[in-house]
């Protein structure tokens, strides 16, 4: 056992025979590692589930976690003997667990409880001391009082009194509100998962309730469960219903209520009802116990066990109850309209300040702003449309804006003075070819701009040759005034130029009423021939400049 040490001073007056320095400081070092295990001085803030460490002892923790946390004490014979662990629990209740064989005999600190716990040094963390620093108690074991007992506030006594109640005035009960959102199927099958005991209407005035429409026949089980119900550990919750089984041939009925962690883990099942395994009416079952380590969560279900064999309609669930309680009481029903999520099952139509609100039945096929949809009517827009996105990638389908004919052309109009001037931008079918053409299709339409660049790279080019014999090949041709859609112009004819650079003429998408399709001609790649007939002229003229010079006497 650790102990405080005094420095052997000697025989006075000059201290013979006793410590010398640094033996007395040793010694006063001791004192201070018993007195760092043993007094609590220093604190810290603790904020979610922790181990200590034997270093830890002689500290005092403030806790403030969320629900469910633990803290775990050193293992007790890893620290000296007196060493002293205090916590303040300012936060949830947490459990305080310990490490090996080791015993404690507080293991659970509500909110507002403190205790300092002392170690023997082998395995046991006493209490040394305990208290509270907030006004509200809560007492996890039994409460003896041998005096008289004056309560100024309302006294609520869930678990029942055992003996008789003498009282001199008037005695009011009140029931635990039912955490099932939905115990009989008042809202229909809502806060639960599966419907193999659907909600029915009794046939005796009962109301609604659970039960099979369908027979069952399994050589295993069937459960629905309910949804989440957030709960802690070490909460005292009572499971009851009252359980038809007139049509139960085989297996077992019953409810239960399993415990989860809040990573969805199973931890087991907290209560369950002793199975009914005959042919009864509405019998009343109920089930008591706390909820374990490390629960975040509970679920409530409706099972039917031991390879069931059910006649349709013969088992019914109605008025099952899950509250905090260590006892049963009354059923009650705490849910309303707002635990629906916005949608309720209502047999009418409801209306909101006179309104009718929009639904499927009279909105049909609605369009939202986020859904990908096919939009298959025709829509007109009054406002300008701006679309920011930038392309995923090359490929047409990502592009922000996409026109797609699933068989024709796509294009896209353009409708000035309400249609009064119309040109269409489309894509020919086979040729992807850019064109623009009148509001009927009827004819092309001029485009006006800066300029138009194409692309002439000679690393795009393969196969490059010289055009020869151009000036003759332009001989061929003539340059032409022509009136074309009530307009004048001046230019070539496709067909002429065709019998002679094939190469700069090109079939049209619209055709003609002969059936054959109009020609037109690329002006711009016209450049070329025109470029060389035009070098062959001056290759000619310099050639007979030579010999004009050679012919003139000299000066």
């Amino acid at each position: 056992m650790p102990a405080l040490q005094k420095a052997n001073l000697g025989v006075a007056p000059n201290g013979a025979g006793g410590d010398d320095q640094r033996t007395a400081n040793l010694r006063f070092n001791a004192n201070v590692d018993v007195l760092n295990a043993s007094v609590p001085l220093a604190y810290a803030v603790i904020s979610d589930s922790t181990i200590l460490n034997p270093a830890d002892v002689g500290s005092r923790f403030i806790l403030g976690t969320a629900s469910g946390k633990v803290i775990t004490l050193p293992l007790a014979s890893a620290v000296p003997r007196n060493s002293v662990v205090q916590l303040t629990n300012n936060g949830n209740p947490v459990v305080v667990a310990v490490q090996a064989n080791d015993v404690t005999e507080i293991p659970f600190l509500n909110r507002g409880d403190w205790a300092a716990y002392i170690s023997d040094g082998a395995k046991y963390w006493h209490v040394l001391a305990r208290g509270r620093m907030l006004p509200d108690e809560t007492v996890g074991g039994n409460l003896t009082v041998s005096g008289s007992l004056t309560v100024a506030g309302p006294l609520s006594i869930p678990g029942g009194i055992a003996g008789d109640v003498s009282a001199n005035g008037r005695i009011g009960g009140v029931n635990s509100p039912n955490l099932l959102v939905n115990g009989s199927g008042e809202l229909g099958n809502t806060g639960w998962v599966g419907a193999t005991f659907g909600v029915v209407q009794g046939s005796y005035g009962e109301g609604s309730l659970f039960g099979n429409a369908n027979a069952i026949n399994t050589g295993t089980w069937v459960v629905d469960a309910s949804n989440d119900i957030p709960c802690a550990p070490g909460v005292p919750l009572t499971l009851s219903a009252e359980i038809y089984s007139m049509g139960l041939n085989a297996g077992s009925v019953y409810v239960k209520c399993d415990a989860f962690k809040s990573d969805g883990t199973f931890i087991g099942s907290v209560a369950a009802t002793a199975p009914i395994t005959t042919k009864q009416g509405y019998v009343f079952r109920s089930s008591t116990a706390l909820t374990p380590g490390g629960t975040a969560f509970v679920r409530v279900n409706r099972a039917a066990d031991n390879a069931p064999n059910i006649s349709a309609f013969g088992v019914a669930f109605r008025r099952i109850k899950l509250e905090r309680n260590n006892g049963a009481t009354l059923y009650s029903q705490e849910a309303s309209i707002a635990y629906l999520a916005g949608a309720p099952a209502l047999a009418g139509r409801p209306t909101f300040a006179g309104r009718v609100p929009w639904d499927a039945g009279n909105l049909a096929n609605p369009m939202d702003l986020d859904g990908v949809q096919t939009v298959t009517g025709l829509k007109t827009f009054t406002q300008r449309i701006s679309i920011t996105k930038d392309p995923v990638n090359g490929a047409y389908a990502n592009a922000p804006v996409c026109v797609v004919a699933p068989t024709g052309m796509a294009s896209v109009a353009l409708a000035s003075k309400n249609g009064a001037s119309v040109v269409q931008l489309r894509c020919t079918s086979d040729t992807s070819t850019l064109e623009v053409v009148n509001g009927s299709s009827g004819a092309y339409q001029p485009i006006t701009c800066y300029s138009v660049t194409q692309t002439s790279d000679a690393r795009l080019k393969s196969d490059v040759q010289t055009i020869t014999g151009a000036l003759e090949k332009l001989r061929k041709l003539r340059g032409v005034y022509y009136v074309m859609n009530e307009v004048r112009g001046v230019g070539v004819i496709a067909q002429e130029v065709g019998e002679v650079f094939p190469e700069v003429v090109e079939e049209l998408g619209v055709s003609a009423e002969d059936g054959s399709p109009y020609l037109g001609v690329n002006y711009a790649n016209m450049v070329g021939p025109l470029l060389q007939g035009m070098l062959e002229i001056d290759a000619a003229l310099e050639d007979a400049m030579k010999r004009i010079k050679a012919l003139e006497p000299e000066k």
